[in-house]
């Protein structure tokens, strides 16, 4: 039973003529490693998913997620200034309208965004900065508050375990 529940999943069998997915989910995306199942509920159906690494600027890297070349899921890591809150890095970012803060007020998310605070990353090219990560969910219809407070805290997580993070 539950591998035929994972085998849905994965496919995105649904009534109502939705897009099944016939690609397959990574295990990391643009070398940042993710369980597939965290990132999933964000992915819309369709036939090829890829990743697109970028760095805006100096202290920032991207991966965007296309599915069928659009592009459907943004990851963002970014340093910012000592001081900064998670609240108020994720004031300039669309998708985490109306976010609910952690206990810790490390995290901020809505259903379509989050934002996380490394708690351990430095960095000489940024000595007085905080990296942060961010998920911009882009797909329409892909909304799940609980489900990207699990991602986010779980890129963020696996951002502190990266080459990133010293």
């Amino acid at each position: 039973m539950n591998v035929l529940l994972g085998a849905l999943a994965l496919t995105g069998c649904s009534g109502g003529g939705e897009e099944k997915r016939a690609y397959d989910i990574p295990g990391a995306l643009c070398g940042i490693p993710l369980d597939a199942g965290l990132v999933e509920p964000f992915l819309p159906g369709g036939k090829t998913l890829t990743t697109k690494e970028s760095a805006p600027n100096g202290g920032t890297k991207r991966c965007d997620v296309l599915i069928d070349g659009d592009i459907v899921l943004r990851q963002t890591r970014t340093w910012w200034a000592r001081g900064e809150s998670a609240t108020s890095v994720a004031s300039g970012y669309l998708g985490v309208q109306g976010a609910k803060v952690s206990a810790d007020s490390r995290f901020v998310h809505s259903g379509t965004g989050g934002v996380g605070k490394t708690s351990s990353c430095t960095s000489d090219d940024h000595p007085r900065q905080n990296l942060y990560t961010i998920i911009h969910v882009l797909a329409p219809d892909q909304e799940d508050p609980v489900a990207m407070e699990e991602l986010i805290t779980a890129f963020t997580a696996a951002v502190e375990d990266s080459e990133d993070c010293n």
